[in-house]
């Protein structure tokens, strides 16, 4: 598994040969990022990767956070309750030489600590038909990590079907094979 873009484009990150951790495939990364950094008429046409602080919940690998640091994110947080995920986070990190830019905290999705400052992008990518990233989101949000305004990007089974958050709204949906990607838009109003 490699970053798709960037100035770590081409470097490898470390992913455990088998087990709970399900790396978001190169492919769909790809496609999320193209999406992040170029926008469309749904979530709009600016670059919402470069200078962003951003958070990667149910991180495993951290993938989707050294993607973001290579196409010039400011600083990433990863989240992950499974040990063996954070260690090869951490490996990746220093491999990649973003330690300085990320901070990794073992934490469970829905009781994290509380926020240094919110983000404006939030990744989730929780086990399959667990149903975790609509509370996810309630907790992160509730400790501060979402900022008005912030793009969240959730990853789930194809044929997942959730329910959100009042103050998350469907931007759009992409399906890659027997992923979904779902794009939301998160306010810190009430609707």
């Amino acid at each position: 598994m490699r970053v798709t873009s960037g100035y770590c484009r081409g470097k490898t990150i470390l992913a455990p040969p088998q087990g709970d951790i399900r790396p978001t495939a190169e492919r769909v990364r790809q496609a999320v990022f193209n999406t992040l950094c170029h926008g469309n008429k749904n979530i709009g046409v600016e670059d919402h990767v470069k200078g962003s602080r951003l958070i990667d919940v149910f991180c495993g690998t951290g993938a989707m956070a050294f993607e973001a640091l290579s196409r010039g994110a400011e600083h990433a947080s990863c989240i992950d309750i499974n040990k063996i995920a954070l260690d090869y986070c951490r490996t990746n990190a220093k491999n990649l030489a973003l330690s300085d830019k990320m901070e990794i905290i073992s934490s469970s999705a829905l009781s994290p600590p509380p926020a240094k400052q919110p983000c404006s992008l939030v990744f989730l990518d929780p086990p399959y038909f667990t149903e975790l990233a609509p509370p996810a989101l309630k907790s992160l949000a509730a400790a501060g990590w979402i900022k008005n305004g912030a793009i969240c990007v959730v990853e789930t089974s194809w044929n997942e079907i959730l329910v959100w958050p009042k103050r998350a709204k469907i931007l759009q949906e992409k399906k890659y094979g027997k992923t979904k990607i779902t794009f939301l838009n998160w306010s810190t109003e009430s609707t």
